[in-house]
């Protein structure tokens, strides 16, 4: 439910080219036709959500799942630093389009400090921020215990925040390019 192209487009201009995959598009290890299947479609969506059960089952207009037959209300917290006007629109049309479809996101638009805090204390479901990939395309760095850095001039080490929840032992066995090749070939549906 997240127009990439559409964001990339209106607010990145050459400065980013959108992936529905973690590759860059002009990579050998892009796969076209299995990125297309993840090409923005509102209604497509929709029908996944409707599929997995996740329905307006009050009729409230917001979508619910049944959890041990309990309805249980979709409420995320979506957190965006506001220092960066590209990410805040980036994150605003994102919870509009999560809000059309009855998912209800609420939009949290804060500055730095705030936003590495709400980071800190866990205070979101969702956020909007960048990870810089190495050359190698080791993707160890995501699965180490997390780090913040409170100095935005520090964006360009990396990523600003990384939250575990894998066990280090699988995430020790994700990381090589040639495991990222081999599991990436493989894909699990």
């Amino acid at each position: 439910a997240v127009d990439r192209n559409g964001i990339v487009k209106r607010y990145m201009d050459t400065c980013a080219v959108a992936s529905a995959l973690p590759v860059h598009p002009s990579s050998p290890l892009y796969d076209e036709d299995y990125a297309a299947k993840f090409v923005f479609d509102l209604e497509k969506s929709a029908a996944l959500f409707d599929s997995f059960g996740i329905k307006d089952y009050d009729d409230d207009g917001v979508l619910e799942i049944l959890i041990t037959g309990i309805v249980v209300e979709i409420d995320i917290n979506f957190i965006v630093n506001t220092d960066s006007t590209v990410k805040l629109e980036g994150a605003r049309e994102i919870a509009e389009a999560l809000n059309s479809l009855g998912i209800k996101t609420t939009l949290h638009e804060l500055k730095w400090e705030d936003y590495v805090d709400a980071l800190e204390k866990g205070e979101y479901d969702m956020y909007y921020g960048e990870v810089k990939m190495n050359p190698d395309w080791n993707l160890g760095y995501l699965f180490e215990p997390y780090t913040v850095t409170r100095d935005p001039e520090d964006m360009d080490k990396g990523m600003n925040y990384v939250k575990v929840t894998l066990d280090t032992t699988v995430a020790n066995d994700l990381v090589s390019l040639s495991d990222f090749q081999i599991l990436y070939a493989g894909r699990v549906h």
